[in-house]
């Protein structure tokens, strides 16, 4: 299945779409009947974004700081090594994506989607990751701290071995009996709630 852009407006694929950032300039067209979406290496820093369908989207090292993906669909995109500094992420569906490197520092991930996805060594420092579902991820030497984790965020099954979580605030968060935790963290003492199986 070829991923497509959608019109915002009408829900519809597009022949021609243009994405701009919020001055209006053209950042990228996208024509309809191409073999997919590319924009690897691409600057949209500051595009508009919101419920964009990206989903499988080679999106491998581009610059999306400060760009609008709330509620974006980005199943199994690939955005290793992205730069997503401050973008909003809210309510963006976002597993099985390859984020491995990835740079959201001080994002927006708030009820954002993140399930079985590999964000190993990515920066979300800073990042507002309440209600984030990272049931399944791999987290492996993800740094966290500081960032807002808190309520609601699920880390069930994930891995955050070798993850820095100094100074991140995990009160609230879920997470159950096979989520592995760095050498010395103690859950309880950091206030999160564990599940039954």
């Amino acid at each position: 299945m070829t991923p497509w852009l959608v019109n915002i407006r009408t829900g519809r694929r597009c022949a021609l779409m243009n994405i701009r950032n919020k001055a209006g300039e053209v950042l990228y067209s996208y024509k309809e009947g191409s073999s997919g979406v590319d924009l690897s290496g691409c600057n949209l820093k500051g595009a508009v974004l919101a419920e964009a369908n990206l989903a499988g989207a080679n999106l491998r090292g581009a610059i999306f700081e400060l760009t609008d993906l709330d509620s974006a669909d980005l199943r199994n995109a690939d955005l290793e090594k992205g730069n997503l500094l401050g973008a909003d992420l809210s309510d963006a569906n976002l597993s099985r994506a390859n984020l491995r490197g990835a740079c959201l520092y001080m994002g927006i991930l708030f009820r954002a989607n993140l399930q079985n996805a590999d964000l190993e060594g990515a920066n979300l420092a800073g990042a507002d990751l309440k209600e984030a579902d990272f049931r399944g991820a791999n987290l492996k030497t993800a740094n966290f701290g500081p960032s807002n984790i808190g309520i609601g965020a699920k880390l069930h099954d994930a891995n955050l071995l070798g993850a820095n979580v100094e100074n991140a605030n995990f009160r609230g968060a879920r997470y159950n009996s096979t989520t592995l935790f760095p050498a010395a963290f103690d859950p309880d003492h950091e206030g999160m709630i564990m599940d039954s199986e």
